[in-house]
């Protein structure tokens, strides 16, 4: 390589690390995609460091205060500090024998181990937490990118511009995103002639974060049994008629098998914690209450960009692509049904939820279809992202931050020079 080559990569790259010092991570991670479509001398790792260093410490410096979950979640952290009841053996027959409603053994695994580690220093439990959710992010961002075929700085864009799952779930829902994140790693890496085992522990490991993905482990045996024998299938018309049954026996063992699991959860000393709360007539929460269907809820930028990418590429789809739809489709259908387990299957509607936002800018790249416009790719997209960012970013300051996202930063998220230099120096969260 030339010497000014290697010059021209250094200081591109140091381009990048200045933006992320100084700006907020938003401008940064806007002005670092821009800059990738038109060189692609960018390191990755880079850009990755610097996306989970920005983001982690942004969201760990926030307030705590309750009732909400992520003070619930600090709250069973010292918890488990201040209690000699916590083991690793048992955490595990705690699972198995008292109760699995929020006793999930990898996360307690993680608590503990964590706790250990650093003395159950709160602090130190926020900032790991929330560095493990945007790492795994940031990780599957490159997954998914096929190699470098899709450019991996654009779908870190889309995680945090096209829709905000990731925030506002990655903002308090720690195990279930964590557990849902680790899922897609699984699934994305799952290959029948290489993989199968080591990513199967993955997969099978997002069922221990949260009871909810258990769903997921049948799911996945059943898909690979009957549909992904071999990585490399043809997506004809015998493939995708495979894919419809399957959709619709699952829809139909769901709706039989209900009261038979209603039952056993009822009865059982392992879920009466979860039945009390969740499906006990007397005491409902509204969180288990069905969804209304709305057909107009699928015509946002998000769905519109699946369904592109989908109607493009029906023939290329990856196996784990065509798993999370098949999943998306069983359990939109299973929660605006008189479903009482609608809050398993809205929780467990994360996993296909992330991936499509995560997939969702390769439908950019479907108008290189069309002779003559795949040589302007690079400022179509530019367009597309400049567009984007600036309606977000004016939405939050016209209409202000969701009770979610309010406190990030101390109410100073969208500050513009709120960059890794200003968090650094004004890291001092509050645990009220």
């Amino acid at each position: 390589m030339k010497p000014s080559l290697n010059i021209f990569n250094l200081s591109i790259n140091l381009i990048v690390l200045l933006i992320f010092l100084i700006f907020n991570p938003l401008l940064a991670i806007f002005v670092t995609t821009a800059i990738s479509l038109f060189t692609k001398r960018l390191n990755y790792l880079i850009v990755g460091i610097l996306y989970v260093l920005s983001f982690s410490l942004i969201f760990a410096n926030q307030i705590y205060s309750g009732p909400s979950d992520i003070w619930s979640y600090v709250k069973m952290y010292e918890a488990v500090g201040s209690s000699d009841h916590y083991t690793y053996t048992n955490i595990i027959k705690i699972f198995f024998k008292d109760q699995i409603n929020h006793k999930d053994i990898l996360w307690f695994f993680y608590l503990l181990f964590l706790g250990e580690l650093s003395n159950y220093n709160t602090n130190i439990f926020v900032l790991s937490t929330y560095t493990l959710i945007f790492s795994l992010s940031a990780i599957l961002a490159n997954l998914v990118s096929d190699k470098g075929r899709y450019n991996p700085i654009l779908i870190l864009f889309s995680l945090i511009f096209i829709e905000l799952s990731l925030l506002m779930h990655g903002f308090n829902q720690l195990r279930i995103i964590i557990g849902s994140l680790i899922l897609l790693v699984g699934l994305v890496i799952y290959n029948p002639e290489k993989t199968k085992f080591f990513a199967r522990v993955f997969i099978y490991s997002a069922g221990f974060i949260h009871v909810a993905l258990f769903i997921y482990l049948i799911a996945f045996e059943v898909y690979a049994l009957f549909i992904y024998k071999k990585d490399n299938l043809s997506k004809e018309a015998n493939y995708y008629l495979k894919v419809l049954l399957l959709i619709f026996a699952a829809i139909l063992c769901l709706n039989i098998l209900q009261p038979v699991m209603y039952s056993s959860v009822a009865k059982s000393p392992l879920t009466t914690n979860a039945y009390n709360i969740y499906l006990n007539p007397d005491t409902l929460l509204d969180v288990n209450n069905n969804k209304n269907f709305n057909i107009f809820i699928y015509f946002n930028l998000m769905y519109m960009m699946i369904i592109t990418y989908v109607v493009f590429n029906l023939k290329q789809l990856k196996s784990y692509e065509v798993f999370c739809i098949m999943a998306y489709i069983v359990l939109e259908v299973m929660q605006t049904t008189n479903n009482v387990f609608s809050i398993v299957f809205t929780r467990a509607a994360l996993v296909p939820h992330l991936l499509f936002i995560l997939i969702s800018s390769k439908a950019l790249y479907c108008l290189d279809f069309f002779k003559g416009l795949s040589k302007w790719k690079s400022v179509y997209i530019f367009c597309f992202i400049s567009l984007i960012s600036s309606i977000r970013i004016y939405i939050f300051n016209i209409n202000g931050l969701s009770y979610q996202l309010e406190n990030i930063a101390q109410g100073a998220f969208l500050s513009p020079y709120y960059g890794l230099i200003y968090s650094l120096v004004h890291y001092d969260p509050v645990f009220l």
